[in-house]
């Protein structure tokens, strides 16, 4: 509620900027702070600009499991163009965390976007539960 006020008095690019810089100022590491960051990346996913894409792309790496998904989350409402790339880099990455490899698949499922064109790469590295069907859409085993 906070920042939707502010939002409203102060417009949405301040209101962005409030919100960089707030994660930007963080401590890392520490209980506390990590909350925080979920909140803080929780709200910053409500704006579409180039700034907020990369951060949500950059948070995809965090060491808070938490922010990654909110990050996976905030990076779908930029559309298929911009989001699959870098997803599909995490998906194809077979040291990557089972359960963040499970949110994008569960969230690309979710979207119907066709990834006919990263099936190739995808083939050797998807989880069992998931497949790619022949049209390109993710198939929940």
């Amino acid at each position: 509620w906070p920042l939707s006020a502010f939002r409203s008095i102060r417009g949405d690019e301040e209101a962005e900027t409030l919100l960089v810089e707030a994660i930007e100022s963080l401590d890392h590491g520490y209980a506390e702070e990590e909350r925080r960051k979920t909140e803080l990346f929780s709200n910053l996913r409500e704006f579409k600009t180039d700034r907020v894409f990369e951060m949500l792309k950059s948070a995809l790496t965090d060491t808070n499991d938490d922010v990654r998904v909110i990050a996976v989350e905030g990076l779908i409402g930029f559309g298929q163009k911009l989001a699959l790339p870098p997803l599909i880099e995490v998906v194809a990455n077979t040291e990557e965390s089972a359960r963040i490899r499970t949110v994008i698949m569960e969230v690309l499922a979710d979207t119907g976007w066709s990834l006919m064109k990263h099936r190739a790469r995808l083939m050797g590295n998807l989880m069992p539960a998931y497949d790619i069907g022949g049209d390109g859409k993710i198939i929940r085993n």
